[in-house]
């Protein structure tokens, strides 16, 4: 992938999932973005940030 090649939607789906989301909320923050996902429980928002970090690392490697 080329930096200015956007990600194809199940790449990113493998990458959420390899970041520890699950499979419900991988597909449910592709649908609907970071609001629908936090809005489920408060815990989610400090989750998402490390979520976040691990993602965009993980982008970087490849």
């Amino acid at each position: 992938m080329t930096d200015k090649q956007t990600p194809d939607r199940p790449a990113v789906e493998k990458a959420l999932r390899e970041c520890g989301l699950s499979a419900r909320q991988a597909k449910k923050l592709l649908s609907g973005g970071w609001k629908l996902l936090s809005s489920e429980e408060e815990q989610l928002l400090a989750e998402l940030d490390d979520l976040k970090v691990r993602f965009s690392e993980l982008l970087s490697q490849k």
